[in-house]
């Protein structure tokens, strides 16, 4: 159980949002433990997810179902030499979702509103597909390198499902020091300035 942020837009008291889950996975190690799979299948549904309404207040009134699977390996493919990629499909649907949206103006200029019915919608900044990759190698002294690449594909900016972002390739990198229980590390996201 979880509740949405507290605010005074809410009317009433304000119930809790329920989720239910299912998850099945595998997990494998091979090789002294150097290389580590996991795979598992989740099926995720939530209940009573806050929407505004025309009058500006907000209600629990959305509903959506999430299910999807998620793959990682692990390696260590040579001595301090570590490997991690990863990569997750996730479906997710609007279940019940009923959204009040501005359309317009009276003559007495009063907001008009008009109820969208967004079931079966896509919900927002949830892309089908990530994959992550990350190398690090450690080398003499202490001092280490890593570099990695991350893809996101194009995801809705909202639940009307109108406007998409592009599908992203980012670039990122580490150098790091490490002396006996400390790390110190400079981080470089985003190399190429991917928007």
């Amino acid at each position: 159980r979880e509740y949405a942020s507290p605010s005074s837009q809410v009317i009433g008291e304000q119930d809790d949002e329920r989720s239910q889950q299912f998850e099945i996975g595998v997990k494998q190690s091979h090789f002294d433990e150097r290389i580590n799979i996991d795979v598992s299948y989740y099926n995720l549904t939530k209940d009573n997810i806050t929407i505004p309404s025309r009058d500006g207040l907000t209600k629990q009134l959305g509903d959506q179902v999430s299910q999807g699977i998620e793959a990682e390996i692990r390696m260590e493919i040579l001595r301090e030499w570590f490997t991690f990629i990863s990569y997750a499909y996730t479906e997710v649907e609007l279940t019940k979702f009923f959204e009040s949206v501005a359309v317009g103006q009276d003559e007495f200029g009063n907001p008009q509103y008009a109820v969208l019915d967004r079931t079966g919608n896509r919900s927002a900044f949830t892309p089908k597909h990530i994959l992550n990759f990350w190398s690090t190698k450690e080398l003499l002294d202490g001092f280490g390198i890593g570099a990695g690449v991350r893809y996101l594909s194009e995801q809705f900016i909202s639940t009307d499902n109108m406007f998409k972002l592009d599908a992203a390739l980012i670039f990122d990198a580490i150098l790091f020091y490490k002396w006996n229980r400390f790390k110190i590390s400079l981080n470089l996201k985003n190399i190429t300035d991917e928007e």
